[in-house]
C-alpha cells in the first residue's frame, strides 16, 4: 500500500473537522488534510461520528447497533450484518475505522456526495448502503493486513509516544487515561519492553513482533534503533504504572 503524501492537496483539520469524541482525531493526517481540504472548499465544517475507532469501542459500537435492531444478524467474528446481508459494523480488529483510514459522517452535506466527486481529493465510499462512511482512496481494496502494518508506521511517524498512542495500537479506547484497562496491558508488556531495551532478548519473534506495533523495520534484530524505541517505550509504561522513571 503506497499514499503519495503529495498528490492530493490538504488543509487544516482542526479549522474544519469537528470529531464528537476527541480521543477520535489520530486518523492517518492525509485523510484529515484531506477531508479539511475538501471542506475549505465547500466553506462547510464536518461533523465527524467516528474517527479513529478502537477494537474496543467496535466491539460497543456493535452491541449498540444489534439494541436499536433485533433483527440484525451477529456473526461469530462479532460483525453485524442487516437483513439485506450488508455489513453495518466490522468484526473487531477488521474495521478500517481502527486503522484510521475512515470516518463516519452521518446527516452531513458529504453524504450525498458521489464517488465520482470525491475521487479527485483522494476520498472513496467503498459501500454504497454507507453513504457516511469514507475512506482514503489508496484503502480501496487492500487487506486488512497491510492496512494495519500502514497504520502502525503512520502512528509512529506523525503522533507522539504518549498513553493515547499506546493505547491506540494496543486496541484501547485512546482517552489518554490510565484505566484498569490500560495499566493491565502496560503490564502485560512490561517485562518484554524492559528486555528489549536492555538488549537481553534472543527471541526474534518477539523483537519483530515490538518492532511492528511501533513501526519500526520488523528484521529481529535488536540492534541500536530497536533498543532506543524500547527505552522510549519502557519510559512510557513506567509512567502508566507509576513506577519511577
Amino acid at each position: 500500500m503506497t499514499i503519495i503524501m503529495t498528490k492530493y492537496k490538504l488543509a487544516n483539520p482542526v479549522v474544519w473537522l469537528l470529531f464528537s469524541r476527541a480521543w477520535q482525531d489520530r486518523i492517518h493526517p492525509q485523510l484529515s488534510g484531506r477531508l479539511a481540504y475538501l471542506c475549505s472548499l465547500k466553506k462547510q465544517k464536518l461533523c465527524i461520528s467516528y474517527g479513529f475507532r478502537s477494537d474496543e469501542e467496535q466491539i460497543m459500537a456493535g452491541m449498540r447497533e444489534m439494541e436499536k435492531h433485533p433483527d440484525y444478524v451477529k456473526r461469530s467474528n462479532g460483525a453485524i450484518y442487516n437483513t439485506k446481508g450488508q455489513c453495518m459494523v466490522a468484526a473487531p480488529g477488521n474495521s478500517s475505522h481502527g486503522v484510521g483510514f475512515s470516518v463516519d459522517a452521518p446527516n452531513t452535506w458529504i453524504e450525498k456526495m458521489t464517488n465520482a466527486e470525491l475521487e479527485p481529493y483522494g476520498l472513496v465510499k467503498p459501500m454504497a448502503h454507507e453513504p457516511w462512511h469514507i475512506e482514503l482512496i489508496e484503502a480501496k481494496g487492500v487487506d486488512m493486513a497491510e492496512k494495519r502494518a500502514h497504520f502502525y508506521r503512520y502512528v509512529a511517524a506523525y503522533y507522539p509516544l504518549d498513553i493515547r498512542s499506546f493505547q491506540m495500537v494496543n486496541g484501547l479506547t485512546p482517552d489518554n487515561a490510565t484505566g484498569a484497562k490500560t495499566k493491565a496491558k502496560a503490564a502485560e508488556v512490561y517485562n518484554d519492553v524492559k528486555a528489549i531495551a536492555l538488549g537481553k532478548v534472543t527471541d526474534s519473534v518477539k523483537v519483530k513482533a515490538f518492532q511492528t506495533v511501533y513501526g519500526l523495520p520488523a528484521d529481529g534484530s535488536d540492534g541500536q534503533l530497536t533498543s532506543k524505541k524500547a527505552a522510549d517505550v519502557l519510559a512510557l509504561l513506567n509512567k502508566i504504572l507509576g513506577k519511577p522513571a
